[in-house]
């Protein structure tokens, strides 16, 4: 047979066998039984009569089902069930799991059941069941409540929630901070309302707990469905430790936001449904937070070596070389990882070691702040010199804490295996003695080098009777000099730089919007707008002398106000960046209005430039 033609059979075959394995493997995996889960759940649990609510009852299976009966659902004196549907779905994926090929299967089955309420009041859909393949799975039962009016959620809700309402002192707590909107809601949650709500959250905890962030600058938000209906839910939470036993109160906390409301300037606005445009007016308004009331319950009387942590803990220890001879060091190493700050976890204590010299530990802490809570991770490493011969014990390490969830003191032991000590070199009492690494820093910040020069000459107790005096004695007044005349000649050329900028101010405007004038007709009225709007701000700040930039537009009047500008104007100005801000945040935008917005933006600039100069005249 040619060689090639043999090459090309033996790679047929193994390929023919690779794949023999592949669906033996598979195939393998497909008798195994099914498991299923199956859950039901409401689109709303609160709504009017006569307002149709889905309820989807949803079965997830690793294999498809054989033999399957949709749940029933039957119309009672609460609620008619308007009709139900039914869809299915299946997905399956290959992983490789300690060296074999295993397929996953999952095959969803959805029944939709259309409800709708007949009278008021509250009314539980019974628990629902799904049979398949002669097997019966059960789902929890739903509690709806109806109402005679329509049910309103509002487009803002603020809430405080936290995990446990009963602590014991010293235990960690998670208080939740959460603030609701609506999509697509005229509502505005702002930078300010936030700080105030953690503020007074702070202010609220201070007395009685320690309240530590568990978030960062920048706020997280995720979907979730609230009264039936999907909410964009900002969340903040706060480790609290309470202090003291007692019951306190948090709340209710105030937090401020915006609502938007398109401004009317003309009665034809109703009819072209503000095709022209409109100022988008935010009104200041203020949602209360729930009161949430904790109860701090005091500890048993603790055991005499009782750590003062509470919480969940965990001990490690280990020690390293575990057989070395008499008079060398070996490391014992302790870990302490618990669910509190640092400050309440307190300090390991080594309990006596006989047959050993113990040093001082080196300790290592470590905090983690995740939106679980703060957790502490503490390293304490002895340094531990073997004095007899022999196998020698070391431990066992006990540390005592309490339990919030067991509601008693518990013991950790750290078990260490038993040091083998051989003949040392030397005679144990004249060993060496060894120093820990904090020690050694002491020690070298205690030793003074004296080098003596290799020739001594004499030292005159007159330094003025050398030349060098005469010549350095001047420099110190040299350099105060020439330090009064830098920063002066600073100050004059800022000054002189601000009154460069504020002269070529209105220029430079007026050059930026003719450039602004020719891409135009490339840029959307919102990005047209937002290049105006930039163009204003910096005109503004150049002129004026003055950050426009973050500005509200009664803090833009009371700053032309400080400085003699105000007029018409300048009350035109702050009108048309209303105007600006109009084209920018509205969710429609007429195309005319970039050009029209262009003309209007050099007219503002230049009458608010020749009331500058009317005013500097009279």
């Amino acid at each position: 047979m040619p060689r090639g033609l043999r090459r090309t059979g033996r790679n047929t075959i193994v390929k023919a066998l690779h794949g023999g394995i592949l669906i033996g493997i598979l195939v393998a995996a497909g008798p195994a039984s099914a498991t299923v889960t199956f859950s039901i759940s409401a689109d709303k649990t609160r709504a009017a009569v006569g307002e149709q609510i889905i309820l989807t009852a949803r079965a997830v299976s690793t294999k498809k089902l054989d033999d399957i009966k949709p749940p029933s659902l039957q119309s009672t004196g609460d609620y008619t069930v308007a009709r139900t549907s039914q869809n299915q779905s299946q997905s399956s994926s290959v992983t490789l799991v300690n060296g074999k090929m295993v397929q996953k299967v999952e095959v969803t089955y959805l029944f939709y059941y259309f409800i709708v309420p007949k009278k008021p009041g509250a009314f539980r859909i019974p628990p629902l069941k799904l049979v398949a393949d002669s097997k019966t799975y059960s789902a929890q039962p739903i509690t709806i409540t109806a109402t005679d009016k329509p049910v309103v959620n509002p487009d803002m809700r603020v809430s405080l929630r936290d995990a446990k309402d009963r602590l014991y002192v010293g235990e960690q707590g998670i208080l939740t901070f959460e603030v609701a909107q609506k999509p697509n809601a005229p509502v505005k949650p702002t930078s300010q309302g936030f700080t105030a709500a953690v503020e007074a959250i702070d202010d609220a905890c201070a007395a009685a707990f320690s309240c530590s962030h568990l978030f960062a600058d920048r706020i997280t938000h995720n979907q979730k469905r609230i009264g039936g209906e999907m909410y964009i839910v900002f969340s903040l939470r706060f480790s609290i430790i309470p202090l003291k036993p007692g019951s306190f109160s948090i709340g209710p906390v105030p937090f401020e936001y915006q609502q938007l409301e398109r401004g009317r300037r003309d009665p034809f606005d109703d009819f072209f449904g503000g095709f022209f445009g409109g100022g988008i007016r935010a009104t200041p308004e203020t949602a209360l937070t729930n009161t949430v009331t904790i109860t701090a319950v005091a500890l048993p009387p603790p055991p005499r070596d009782f750590s003062g942590a509470v919480g969940t803990f965990s001990l490690d220890a280990s020690v390293d070389p575990r057989e070395l001879p008499a008079g060398e060091p070996a490391t014992l190493s302790i870990t302490l990882r618990g669910s509190t700050r640092p400050g309440n976890m307190g300090d390991h204590t080594l309990p006596s070691l006989d047959g050993f010299e113990v040093f001082s530990p080196e300790k290592h802490t470590h905090v983690d702040t995740t939106a679980q809570g703060i957790k502490t991770r503490q390293t304490y490493k002895y340094l531990i010199v073997p004095q007899v011969e022999g196998t020698q014990p070391v431990g066992p390490l006990t540390w005592v804490y309490f339990d919030p969830d067991a509601g008693m003191y518990k013991t950790l032991t750290g078990k260490l295996p038993e040091i083998t000590v051989t003949r040392g070199t030397k005679a144990t009492g004249g060993r060496t003695r060894y120093l820990t690494q904090e020690e050694i820093r002491e020690v070298g910040s205690d030793i003074r080098y004296i080098k003596t020069p290799p020739k001594l000459r004499h030292q005159s107790d007159k330094p003025y009777q050398n030349p060098l005096f005469f010549i350095l004695y001047p420099l110190p007044f040299v350099f105060a000099l020439f330090s009064f005349l830098y920063k002066r000649q600073a100050r004059l050329r800022e000054r002189d730089a601000a009154r460069i900028l504020s002269s070529r101010a209105y220029r430079t405007a007026l050059k930026r919007l003719d450039r602004l004038g020719k891409e135009a007709g490339s840029l959307s009225p919102r990005d047209a707008a937002a290049r105006q709007y930039d163009i204003l701000e910096d005109y503004l700040t150049q002129r004026f002398g003055f950050a426009a930039a973050g500005k509200t537009l009664d803090e833009l009047r009371a700053e032309f106000a400080a400085r003699g500008a105000d007029g018409p104007a300048a009350s035109e100005m702050v009108g048309f960046i209303e105007e600006l801000d109009t084209v920018r945040f509205a969710p429609s935008v007429p195309a005319g209005d970039a050009v029209r917005n262009l003309h209007k933006a050099r007219a503002v600039v230049a009458g608010l430039e020749k009331q500058i100069k009317a005013r500097r005249r009279s």
